[in-house]
């Protein structure tokens, strides 16, 4: 298991992952998580569904217990960037074995530090080399036959083109029009080319991708239909600047 430096769990925690991994002999067990804040208010908090698409929701190492044997043997590991190295991780830890849990838990309590790397690295955009990152990513879920899996690419190839509006979203703000183009075109044209129907994926609808929320559904098809109209370069550009005037 891990736990962030400025992270704490719940008591009963542990015993909680321990008991589902060795009821079902599971290789990963996976839960949810609450944000909380210097008070240790609860910022928001997130159950995982036990659907296909509730292991891609949140892709980091906490939250989470592996079989440590089933690690080693796969020789899982995590990529040598200071960003996305859980993604490259967890891609592998869910998908190579068919053991994965999911269990309606919260006990992870995710500290919201404004001073950390994930609040204030990632809102550059040019402080990510999100290409390699997506390319490691790839490689590695090719070599290992992941991709083999056409029902689970259709979930992988959705991971990342949510993945790419998030880091707009992200750090779009950093950005000016021009520069938001060239790099939404340049990282669209990646995924076009690790991923040539992602356009036509069969999980974007709004009655579809069980176990995502209803609005997240609706942000995510009406953000494809401007993306293949061409307009998703100027539809996120207002949705950044629109977020940062909300969020003052």
């Amino acid at each position: 298991m891990f736990v962030d430096n400025d992270d704490y769990i719940d008591k009963d925690y542990v015993e909680t992952f321990v008991i589902e991994a060795e009821k079902g002999d599971y290789d990963v067990v996976i839960g949810g998580y609450r944000r909380t804040d210097e008070q240790n208010k609860i910022i928001f908090q997130r159950k995982l569904p036990n659907t296909p698409w509730g292991k891609y929701i949140t892709l980091t190492p906490w939250g989470i217990i592996y079989k440590r044997s089933y690690i080693i043997q796969n020789d899982i590991k995590f990529l040598n960037e200071n960003i996305g190295e859980d993604i490259y991780f967890n891609i592998q830890a869910i998908n190579i074995s068919k053991k994965v849990s999911i269990i309606d838990y919260i006990g992870y309590n995710w500290f919201y530090n404004r001073k950390s790397v994930s609040n204030t690295l990632q809102k550059n955009f040019y402080d990510v080399n999100i290409n390699k990152l997506i390319y490691s990513c790839y490689e590695v879920m090719q070599e290992k036959g992941i991709l083999q899996n056409d029902d689970e690419k259709d979930y992988i190839e959705l991971f990342w083109i949510l993945f790419v509006f998030w880091i707009f979203i992200f750090t779009g703000k950093s950005l000016t029009y021009k520069q938001l183009k060239i790099e939404y075109n340049n990282l669209f044209s990646l995924i076009e080319e690790l991923f040539p129907n992602y356009k036509r994926n069969k999980l974007i609808g709004f009655n579809k991708l069980k176990g995502e929320s209803l609005f997240n559904r609706i942000k995510l098809t009406i953000f494809m239909i401007l993306h293949r109209l061409h307009l998703g370069v100027i539809a996120l550009f207002i949705y950044v600047r629109l977020g940062e005037k909300i969020n003052g």
